[in-house]
């Protein structure tokens, strides 16, 4: 039976024997019972215990008898960060082991403890934390002014040594209103971060030096998963890809161009860029000459993108018809898709709580809304909006031809251009009909039949049709067969529709394609009113959560204090400060207290 220690987790000691399988028996939170199979029991291996002795971890190694005839020696690796920090090679004297590891000297953080035998084949491995509190530098908060009345004064002054540097974050919210502190900065970097699934209340485990809270550390080592390195492909010299290499650039002016082929590429090796409203540059509009690779990227490494910029581009001749997709090599976009357990994935905290403060600012406008006059119900009006594919099929089909039939949009397509021909673009894109052969030697048969094929709703035949140029069609629609709105038309019917009007493309010099293209995000300073002279626009209500909010506080060039003002709201009377931040040397702090 498991006995829990902390938060659900516990062990027991198990001795299996060769042939034996197991299985674990557990509830849920509802009291469903389940059953999961354990893993199978090994002919031949070792067992590794780790024990915590202070600042010191006792390992002990037992071979059971077929690993104990094979393997005489064994070697212990540790690593931290992915760097070796000790490596002791021990005998297998009847088949255990034991020794001390002194953690004293290692830097806080998980240690993996892996096993190996003389031909560095892993037999098992292991993790621990070492909590040595040297990630921490000394910081002071002290309140020099105190007001918690109604929009009264604050004063806080930060301290830290004189030699250190360092880059604070401060926040002061309203004490009444709950925040998650389950997680930190120290917390997240030295565990959350380290360590797959979901970590109850992370912050814990730094709350104390306690051997209780390092024992319940432990059973978070025992119980999340934890494996990076593949031993065998390493010892195999298959080094793991880095996904996201480092970045040693600017954001620069980059993109991709779409429908068009490969061997189209060749023939037109660049793209012009006009780049203006880039103001940061300060350069004006600027003309660049880019080289468009094999695969249809292109970048240019001396454009910096400070800001959003109006792109203007043109492309060689060939590749009028083609689409440009801008800045796709950044890292893939944050979601709130949720996972199965419930969280969030990529969650973009609201670390200044504008979404509550644009929450009470629409209650509040709904107040003075109703305070001025009745406001009347809402007229809600229901329409059914037309796609452009339906709107083409309007503007261009009359007749029998406007009925129903498969749809193709042409005007909006990207890829259209792509096709050589009409047919060709259509292969492959209507269930039974069959279009074999080339231009203008082209053959059709849908249900044995062959469909009649129309240009603009006149009968035409199929070489004439492969043969206009598809950027002049905009619309094409196929009847199923048979089709009644035409004689003989038992194979079903083609109808191709050239461009008019506004479905016209532009002709080369009428105006060039843009699109605009967003840099670095500007910084913008948090809003905190100053009540210490009269301003009109601070005479409206003052519902503030967050008081003050400031992710740069800099201590730098011998100055070790800095002192932070801000002023309260019209219903707060107790404030939650929290502190974290990071010196020069990658030290943290975090500081949270109540001001009441």
């Amino acid at each position: 039976t498991l006995k829990i220690l902390h938060d659900g987790m516990g062990y027991f000691n198990l001795l299996p024997n060769s042939g034996e399988s197991f299985v674990a028996v557990w509830k849920d939170a509802n009291g469903s019972k389940h059953t999961t199979a354990l893993p199978a029991v090994r002919e031949s291996g070792i067992a590794v215990q780790i024990t915590l002795q202070g600042d010191k971890r006792k390992f002990f190694i037992k071979a059971n008898p077929a690993a104990a005839e094979k393997i005489k020696n064994v070697r212990l690796l540790g690593t931290m960060n992915s760097f070796r920090v000790f490596e002791v090679q021990r005998n297998l004297d009847n088949g255990t082991t034991e020794g001390v590891i002194p953690v004293q000297n290692l830097p806080s953080g998980i240690l993996t403890i892996s096993v190996f035998d003389g031909q560095w084949n892993l037999l098992a491995e292991r993790i621990t934390f070492i909590n040595n509190e040297e990630y921490q530098f000394p910081a002071a908060m002290e309140v020099t002014h105190w007001g918690l009345n109604k929009r009264a004064r604050n004063e806080i002054e930060l301290t830290v040594p004189d030699s250190v540097e360092a880059n604070f974050s401060i926040a002061v919210t309203d004490a009444s209103i709950d925040t998650d502190s389950s997680d930190n900065i120290i917390s997240h970097f030295l565990l959350s971060a380290e360590l797959r699934g979901q970590i109850f209340n992370p912050a814990y485990y730094f709350s104390s030096n306690d051997d209780s809270v390092s024992q319940n550390l432990d059973l978070v080592m025992l119980t999340n998963g934890w494996r990076r390195i593949n031993w065998d492909a390493i010892t195999n010299g298959n080094l793991p890809a880095i996904q996201y290499p480092k970045d040693t650039a600017y954001l620069s002016l980059s993109g991709k161009i779409y429908g068009v082929l490969p061997s189209q590429l060749g023939v037109a090796p660049h793209i012009i860029l006009i780049v203006s409203g880039n103001q940061q540059e300060k350069k004006g509009n600027q003309m660049l000459y880019v080289p468009i690779q094999k695969d249809g990227t292109f970048n240019d490494q001396s454009v910096f993108l400070f800001d959003t910029a109006h792109v203007f581009y043109q492309l060689s001749k060939g590749l009028e018809d083609a689409s440009v997709h801008f800045m796709e090599n950044k890292l893939p976009a944050r979601t709130n898709r949720i996972e199965a357990n419930g969280k969030y994935f990529n969650k973009i905290e609201d670390t200044t709580g504008y979404a509550r403060h644009k929450k009470y600012a629409e209650e509040l406008r709904q107040i003075l809304i109703e305070a001025q006059g009745k406001l009347l119900e809402n007229v809600i009006l229901k329409t059914k909006t037309k796609s452009p594919v339906d709107q083409l099929d309007e503007r261009y089909t009359t007749g029998f031809f406007s009925g129903d039939g498969y749809k193709f949009d042409l005007v909006h397509d990207p890829l259209a251009g792509a096709a050589p021909n009409i047919f060709a673009y259509l292969q492959g894109k209507i269930a039974g009909l069959n279009i074999s052969g080339t231009a203008p030697n082209i053959n059709l048969q849908w249900r044995g039949n062959t469909p009649v094929v129309l240009i603009d709703e006149i009968p035409s035949d199929v070489s004439f049709l492969s043969s206009i140029d598809i950027k002049n069609v905009a619309y094409v629609k196929v009847m199923r067969p048979p089709f009644l709105g035409l004689p003989g038309a038992t194979g079903g019917a083609i109808a191709i529709y050239t461009r008019k009007g506004n479905d016209i493309p532009n002709e080369p010099g009428k105006g060039l394609a843009n699109n605009k293209v967003s840099g670095y995000s500007l910084i913008r300073q948090f809003y905190s009113p100053d009540y210490s002279s009269f301003v009109e626009a601070n005479e409206k209500k003052d519902n503030r959560t967050t008081l003050y909010w400031n992710p740069q506080v800099i201590f730098a060039n011998g100055k070790h204090q800095q002192t932070v003002t801000f002023y309260n709201n019209d219903i707060t009377d107790a404030f939650r400060v929290i502190i974290e931040g990071m010196s020069s040397d990658g030290h943290l702090v975090h500081i949270e207290q109540l001001m009441e």
